[in-house]
């Protein structure tokens, strides 16, 4: 047997079978595999930290939408029709988060349906979701 050292810790490895020898007990390495899982786990927190770079904070979100913009969103909440009543919801949700998160399906379902409303265009609708995060909006 030869030995192997991973992490720092020394391992006999047996070359017929290609299982290494730890602390009294032989277990299944397959290096290929360890890297691999290595891989899959360093992407997946670059998949996490790149979503966290699109959070901002509620200020920021109600900053995006123009005045003129939030005022028509106001008034097509007065009422008592499923439309005011869902955007209600939606304005208590974004009151109520201690951030935005601008992937969230929320999100984008509760700006789109302002789109739906006629309150914003697609093209503002854009902007406000996919608009790059500026310093002063991260949380």
């Amino acid at each position: 047997m030869e030995n192997h050292t991973i992490n720092g810790v020394e391992h006999k490895l047996n070359p017929l079978t290609g299982n290494r020898w730890k602390t009294g007990e032989w277990d299944n390495f397959d290096e290929d595999k360890y890297l691999e899982r290595k891989t899959m786990s360093d992407a997946l927190d670059r998949t996490k930290a790149d979503a966290q770079k699109r959070i901002i904070t509620r200020y920021a979100l109600l900053s995006r939408i123009t005045d003129e913009e939030a005022v028509a969103i106001d008034l097509a909440s007065i009422g008592a029709t499923v439309e005011a009543a869902s955007l209600r919801r939606f304005i208590s949700k974004i009151n109520a988060a201690q951030f935005i998160d601008l992937t969230d399906p929320t999100t984008i379902r509760g700006v789109s349906f302002f789109v739906s409303l006629g309150l914003l265009t697609p093209e503002r609708a854009g902007e406000i979701i996919d608009a790059p995060i500026k310093e002063d909006e991260r949380l």
